[in-house]
């Protein structure tokens, strides 16, 4: 026989799951809007690198060993190539989280029907499973909480570092191209009658340019989880 006091317990338990699993439902949507913008921010920093670091490539091996520039364009192109990708790694990095099924637990739920219980004791039973999956829930409610406080932060971390490099090279690029245009063409006729479109006193400017675009690529990089 299934008591009234059974009966209350259990639909506390079935309220309790439905909330809970409402609020993940809608957590869910939230932290999927919150990595889109999160792969949104790198690849617009990589765009930006990619754009401010063209005139690199004319950077000789030797001149690249001496600035200690450890990337090149084509590895910053292959980043904003694979963003679309970097999505699906991230979510695939939660897929416990993100596979919770809401139509498959509440078809459970109404398996549950305390109707089709012959006693408390299978009541209690089929109550120990609720408890069960409100604890998944829960745990997994705790992962989203992280990995939107992971992805706020690295959002706020890109920004931040945007600024700064769009700063610094501004005034490092007026250093090597004082004169806009005049002085790219200047400097592009060196290369073509054989000298480096770079001279040694540009080494120092190309370092500091190349440190913080490594910088910039590491924070973008950065893994959420």
């Amino acid at each position: 026989m299934v008591t009234d006091k059974d009966l209350s317990e259990y639909r506390s338990l079935c309220t309790t799951f439905e909330n809970l699993h409402e609020k993940f439902r809608k957590k869910k949507e939230n932290i999927k809007d919150i990595l889109k913008e999160t792969v949104a921010r790198r690849r617009e920093a990589f765009l930006i690198l990619a754009r401010a670091n063209r005139f690199t490539g004319y950077l000789t091996a030797n001149q690249r060993h001496i600035t200690g520039i450890s990337y090149r364009l084509g590895e910053i192109q292959s980043r904003i190539n694979g963003t679309r990708a970097l999505f699906l790694n991230e979510k695939g990095g939660t897929t416990d989280v993100f596979n919770e099924n809401p139509a498959g637990v509440s078809a459970d739920l109404a398996a549950f029907l305390p109707g089709e219980c012959r006693n408390g004791v299978e009541l209690q039973r089929i109550g120990l499973q609720i408890i069960g999956m409100i604890d998944r829930i829960k745990k997994n409610l705790l992962q989203l909480d992280l990995l939107e406080k992971r992805c706020r932060e690295l959002i706020l971390a890109i920004k931040k570092a945007i600024e700064a490099f769009r700063y610094e090279f501004k005034i490092i690029y007026s250093k090597i191209h004082p004169f806009g245009f005049f002085s790219f063409f200047y400097r592009y006729f060196r290369k073509l009658t054989g000298s480096t479109y770079f001279t040694f006193r540009d080494m120092e400017d190309i370092s500091a340019l190349g440190n913080i675009t490594a910088l910039v690529l590491k924070i973008a990089d950065s893994p959420l989880i």
